[in-house]
């Protein structure tokens, strides 16, 4: 079932998927009383109303598992989930080869309906939910369906932020320069050489961000793995890296401490992330994302306490 909607202004979108309209509607960027229509109506209408049944049709309700509205006498209950007959096989499968019930009604977010929602609107969309209702966004987030769609995200998202803090970091370097440092190679211009660098490494920052993607995710992957949280396949972690980390890579917009609360508000938001699409607890989800950084710390600490020592056993020689 196909529907538009009206985005204001005369604006009409559409058409897209009951799916869509509902991430649409989760992430705030349309409400109950938003104009909509799909085949079979007479008249534009409240979404609220255009999806009560009609006086005489058989009560509807949505199904859990594929979020298409069916009679209700057609739904079954399994768990606390109502799933159509169309869904009930697959997920009876899923019981009877031992696993949970899976997470049903993930469709999200906004990114993978780009199609029939736009490019811009499924972004914004999609930054919202992430960074406004993580929790809500990665709870719905679709965990497999490939990683071109995802990594897109990360890219165009990354991309912005990056180009933009170079341009912050290059205009508060121009209004408020800072005295040079003595020039150990007198031969090189250090200020032209740092603008060539900052001009290559903008044009690198889509590959970049791509290679640190699946960098990032292999390793918290990897860490899961190690504290018993990798419920899912690699490509569901890959997803909430991406999503995370291109979410917040929008806060780099805000001038002066945006990177910094990017880089927070990431990790926040990643470990939400590992948390909902993995279906473990916070705080495994938590360790997770810190043990990478703590075994980095401690190697270098046992690095350097094994220098100290030679340097010490060195100089006891003599």
């Amino acid at each position: 079932m196909n529907w538009y909607y009206d985005a204001g202004g005369g604006e009409r979108q559409g058409p897209i998927t009951e799916a869509a309209l509902d991430s649409l509607l989760s992430a705030g960027s349309i409400t109950d009383d938003t104009l909509v229509w799909r085949q079979g109506m007479t008249e534009w209408a409240p979404l609220r109303s255009a999806r009560m049944p009609s006086v005489g049709s058989p009560e509807t309700e949505r199904c859990d598992a594929c979020g298409l509205f069916v009679p209700v006498t057609e739904l079954i209950k399994i768990g606390p989930s109502n799933v159509c007959a169309s869904c009930k096989p697959a997920i009876l499968q899923q019981l009877q080869q031992g696993n949970d019930l899976p997470s049903l009604d993930r469709g999200g977010p906004a990114w993978e309906q780009k199609e029939s929602l736009g490019t811009w609107s499924a972004a914004v969309a999609t930054v919202k939910a992430v960074l406004v209702s993580p929790g809500e966004a990665f709870s719905t987030m679709k965990r497999e369906g490939g990683l071109g769609k995802p990594l897109l995200f990360h890219m165009l998202l990354g991309t912005v932020g990056g180009l933009v803090s170079l341009v912050y970091n290059a205009a508060l370097r121009m209004a408020m320069p800072m005295p040079e440092p003595a020039n150990p190679f007198p031969g090189i211009n250090i200020p032209v050489l740092t603008g060539w660098m900052m001009f290559a490494y903008a044009l690198f920052i889509p590959f970049i961000i791509v290679v640190v993607a699946f960098l990032y995710s292999g390793v918290f992957h990897l860490a899961l793995m190690i504290c018993g949280g990798a419920r899912q396949p690699f490509e569901t972690t890959f997803r909430v890296v991406t999503y995370a980390f291109g979410s917040a890579a929008a806060i780099q917009l805000v001038p002066g401490c945006g990177v910094y609360i990017s880089g927070i508000w990431g990790l926040v938001c990643l470990c939400i992330g590992f948390a909902r699409a993995h279906e473990i607890g916070t705080g495994r989800a938590v360790t997770a994302v810190l043990l990478p950084s703590a075994i980095c710390c401690i190697g270098v600490a046992g690095l350097v306490f094994a220098a100290i020592g030679a340097v010490s056993a060195t100089q006891g020689v003599h």
